[in-house]
């Protein structure tokens, strides 16, 4: 049973307290935690949001960083790398699309992932909303310095309707391949 005491206690404490109404609703604003980059996610999202030309569809979207060697590029074509992640963007809009290729990317460079696959759908024309995302996706992909290299997906992972992307490896790993390699930086 209660004590009559914690009951006036408690009754004391609440006193000023309005019940919430059922249809009101309540906003709690997001703590800004320094310590905590991920922390206002949605509102630094670098990616640009201007109107773009699409891409013809004779077009393969490919990219290589400077100093890359072709052969990482032409496994990376052939799908021999294992994924990290994938992502499915078909039947999102242009602002689904921005914020999932912004969310995706981001957690995959903070978990040190290094191969993904971006699915974005086939297209038929050069006006069809796959072609809009392709086109949005190529240009977005190039605004994460991580990125080193992208190109169309083999036929196995969805061909000309999704693309591979390769990212840097984090500093950590290439310190400890610079150690295993015997302090060759290069």
């Amino acid at each position: 049973m209660t004590n009559p005491d914690d009951h006036a206690l408690f009754s004391q404490a609440v006193n000023d307290v309005n019940p919430i109404k059922n249809n009101q609703k309540i906003h709690f604003p997001r703590s800004r935690n320094k310590a905590d980059p991920h922390c206002d996610e949605v509102n630094s999202n670098f990616l640009l949001t201007d109107r773009i030309t699409p891409l013809s569809l004779m077009t393969s979207p490919s990219f290589r960083a400077e100093g890359l060697q072709t052969g990482v590029v032409e496994k990376l074509r052939r799908g021999a790398y294992p994924l990290d992640g994938s992502l499915f963007l078909i039947r999102q809009s242009v602002g689904q699309a921005r914020q999932s290729v912004y969310e995706f990317m981001t957690e995959i460079i903070r978990r040190g992932g290094r191969n993904v696959l971006i699915i974005h759908g086939k297209s038929r024309e050069e006006t069809s909303h796959s072609n809009i995302i392709r086109s949005y996706l190529t240009q977005w992909l190039l605004q994460f310095p991580q990125v080193q290299a992208f190109c169309v997906a083999h036929p196995r992972h969805g061909g000309t309707g999704a693309m591979y992307v390769s990212l840097r490896k984090p500093e950590e790993l290439r310190e400890q391949n610079r150690e295993f390699h015997g302090g060759r930086s290069r």
